[in-house]
């Protein structure tokens, strides 16, 4: 409580008032000429500086909820804490041959322990769990071509080798589906023949289950699940169902949110892929055989944000008067893209109120209110008196009398929401055929309420900042406004970019998981939610016939393979993982760089620049060497460099380090 009386308006104390007294005696009273601390003069001049060292004292006692109305009254509310945002999978208690729909607002949460209770989220759109449709089959095989393997597995009576004989690093099945796989999870049921002469560790085959990812642009890890059918993860360790193509089972996969669809030999579909890879003392003599595949879909993705929605909630009875304040049961409340609506009800007749952002252009017959989102307030319209002594209304106050009822809001937000990765595990809404919840990665986004400090310094920036979208630095600073918007980099017309006159390019990058957590390519890309969030602010704000066109920021991804030799008498595994957590800060790209505000745009990453990031650890003695690598690359280079309009973003990394001899 005493830090937020830290404000002092007056820094003058007991001795101060003393001294400019004394100071002022011989210019009011030149007469006075003993100043000795018994003399009664003195005496009344420290009763009357204690006297007013008391009244300062009151003086500087400015408390937070004064602030609060000071910043009313420029129109600048306290920032309510924001929700986090997840990605949730929901899976069926078994493949169903129809689609099952989850509706949007479907509550899930994590577990509730003794210590705190449990964090519900809520699913942001309609979900439907359908059954997949297998839209083609192709077999790769290096130095051949494609071969359309889906007449095998048709008639189940002809055998075809998937890949060469023997198999090659790079051969490959491509199994195609229509619609989209981002988000889904699936069972493949393969068919497969026992192989002769197969050299397999089943534990860890030389098979790799990839998907297409529109991130990287490249082909990347399907997640593999155990066959539990709730979406749990395989263990490491854990065998192959088939053996390694060796024997007929079920193999479960979850293809991540950035999955996109691919042509493959003529063929636009959303693919998955077999590939087959060299491994040190596996391989096949002869190629496997898949004689029939079914496909199941059990289970798919959908965003979720941290929220409790609230319906229905009656906020009381109106006695008529101007500026009346209904407190709502539950704080702070979530902003919604669709404003609140309040039913007021009287004599029989029911009106909806809408809510607006201020009052300023409200008049009397206007039936308003606005939210105070951080106090968790409903606040009508004031009745101003103007210079000409007339009573003016700013928005209509409800009759007295009348019965008030808020149709729906949404209350949550803040860090707790940001939990880890399989942390929301609860169905709070019970669905038919629908078993189980899980999130693959950890949420991210929630805030805590803005400090009363940080409310001041944004207030002057609001009283100065122009409120139309013109220039670049204008489109940037609106998009940064949208909750959920991490970084924004807007590229104006006629930048050479190849875009078509009066357009803008807005890229952005979405709040993302914190810098300890790795990140991965679904991470980076803006949801279409946030994106028709951001559009809905800048349209507000641009100037006619000026068109935005919003991207994904293109991120570099970086490889490091760096070995530390740390002081004697350090835990070599602990620098490690700080070796490895400070490199994941750095390279963050909100909150790393040497400021902590990201790297710039178009940065590059050099040998020397991660040398120096390890070498500013306490317990490293030195760097012994650092390896740079683009994914999926095997030469090293001294320098990667994003693109002008790009940023970097740490990818595999791994950090050995051994104590140096004393």
């Amino acid at each position: 409580m005493v830090a937020q009386f830290e404000r002092r308006l007056d820094l003058r104390q007991f001795q101060d008032i003393v001294d400019e007294a004394r100071r002022l005696v011989p210019k009011y009273c030149p007469e006075w000429t003993d100043f000795n601390v018994s003399d009664p003069g003195v005496t009344l001049i420290e009763l009357f500086a204690w006297m007013t060292e008391m009244i300062l004292y009151q003086v500087n006692r400015v408390p937070d909820a004064m602030y609060d109305r000071f910043l009313d009254m420029v129109g600048v509310q306290r920032r309510p804490p924001e929700p986090a945002l997840a990605d949730v999978t929901f899976y069926l208690s078994a493949p169903m041959r129809r689609t099952v729909t989850i509706p949007a607002g479907t509550e899930v949460a994590t577990d509730r322990t003794e210590l705190q209770e449990a964090i519900v989220f809520q699913t942001s759109a309609d979900l439907a769990i359908a059954p997949p449709a297998l839209q083609a089959l192709r077999a790769w095989r290096e130095g051949q071509g494609f071969e359309d393997y889906m007449p095998y597995i048709s008639s189940g009576l002809v055998e075809s080798p998937v890949f060469n004989e023997p198999p090659v690093e790079g051969d490959a099945l491509y199994i195609g589906y229509e619609g989209d796989l981002a988000g889904l999870s699936l069972q493949l049921r393969l068919d497969c023949r026992e192989l002769e002469g197969a050299h397999i560790d089943p534990r860890d085959p030389p098979l790799a289950w990839e998907y297409w990812s529109r991130i990287m642009g490249s082909w990347q890890p399907v997640r593999l699940l155990d066959q539990s059918g709730t979406g749990r993860l395989r263990e490491p360790g854990a065998p192959d169902p088939t053996h390694g193509l060796n024997a007929s089972g079920d193999v479960y996969l979850h293809v991540p949110v950035d999955s996109a669809r691919q042509t493959i030999d003529g063929i636009e579909a959303s693919w998955v892929r077999l590939r087959y890879v060299t491994k040190p003392g596996q391989g096949y003599t002869t190629s496997p055989r898949i004689a029939g595949l079914r496909s199941e879909c059990i289970g798919a993705t959908v965003p979720a944000r941290q929220a409790m929605q609230v319906r229905n909630e009656f906020l009381g009875e109106s006695d008529g008067s101007a500026a009346k304040i209904f407190p709502l049961r539950e704080r702070p409340v979530l902003r919604e893209v669709e404003p609140h609506v309040i039913e007021v009800t009287a004599e029989g007749e029911t009106t909806e109120w809408v809510e607006v952002e201020d009052f300023s252009q409200s008049t009397s017959s206007d039936h308003h209110f606005v939210i105070h989102y951080a106090k968790g307030e409903v606040r009508f319209g004031p009745s101003v008196r103007d210079r000409e002594g007339i009573e003016r209304a700013y928005g209509a106050a409800p009759r007295r009398g009348a019965q008030l009822r808020i149709r729906a809001y949404h209350s949550g937000g803040g860090i707790i929401g940001n939990v880890g990765e399989g942390a929301i595990s609860q169905m709070k809404t019970s669905i038919p055929y629908v078993a189980s919840v899980i999130n693959y990665r950890p949420s991210s986004g929630g805030l805590d309420e803005e400090s009363i400090e940080e409310a001041k310094l944004r207030a002057l920036t609001v009283l100065k900042r122009p409120a139309a979208a013109i220039t670049r630095e204008d489109f940037e600073r609106i998009a940064l406004e949208v909750e959920g918007v991490g970084r924004a980099r807007a590229i104006a017309p006629g930048s050479g970019d190849g875009a078509a006159p009066g357009t803008v390019r807005l890229l952005l990058v979405p709040v993302l998981p914190r810098s300890e957590v790795e990140l991965a390519a679904e991470d980076l890309a803006p949801t279409p939610a946030l994106i028709q969030a951001v559009s809905a602010r800048i349209d507000e704000r641009k100037t006619l016939g000026t068109l935005v066109q919003y991207e994904s920021v293109p991120f570099t991804w970086v490889e490091i393979d760096a070995h530390v030799y740390v002081r004697p008498g350090s835990n070599a595994e602990a620098a490690e993982a700080r070796a490895l957590t400070r490199l994941r800060e750095y390279f963050h790209p909100i909150s790393g760089g040497p400021a902590g505000r990201g790297l710039n745009f178009g940065a590059a990453a050099t040998v020397s620049q991660v040398a120096g990031v390890l070498q500013s650890l306490p317990e490293v003695s030195y760097v012994e060497r650092v390896r740079l690598r683009s994914p999926g690359s095997q030469n090293e280079v001294t320098r990667l460099q994003a693109p002008g309009d790009g940023l970097l973003v740490l990818g595999r990394c791994y950090v050995l380090a051994e104590v140096a001899e004393e």
